[in-house]
């Protein structure tokens, strides 16, 4: 995962790390650094999912509900992506208790090889 500078500043900012003028390019690493342990030290149902990704895990709805206990993933999701985080998706098909194949959405991050 790669976070852009912008998407660090909007992370360090919002969460009142530091301002934007104090940031310089040659510590960008070490925002880097910061804000992903800051991510995953995170409390509640956005570290829980952000670990979740981090690990390599794709997750539904259901998945996430079964897990990690978050109802609304999509909002979660969306939570991420505000913070810079480069959240992926893409439609599966599954087949629900009756046997009928159903869609859904199954949420991941992609791999930097």
């Amino acid at each position: 995962m790669h976070l852009g500078v912008d998407a660090i500043y909007r992370i360090v900012y919002s969460l009142g790390r530091m301002s934007k003028e104090a940031t310089t390019e040659g510590n960008m690493n070490d925002l880097f650094n910061t804000e992903h342990r800051t991510l995953i030290a995170a409390r509640g149902q956005l570290g829980r999912l952000y670990r979740l990704l981090v690990q390599g895990e794709k997750v539904t709805s259901l998945d996430a509900w079964r897990q990690i206990g978050i109802a609304r993933l999509a909002s979660r999701v969306h939570d991420l992506k505000e913070h810079g985080v480069d959240v992926r998706s893409e439609w599966i098909e599954v087949s629900n208790q009756y046997g009928e194949t159903c869609r859904v959405k199954q949420y991941y991050l992609e791999v930097q090889g």
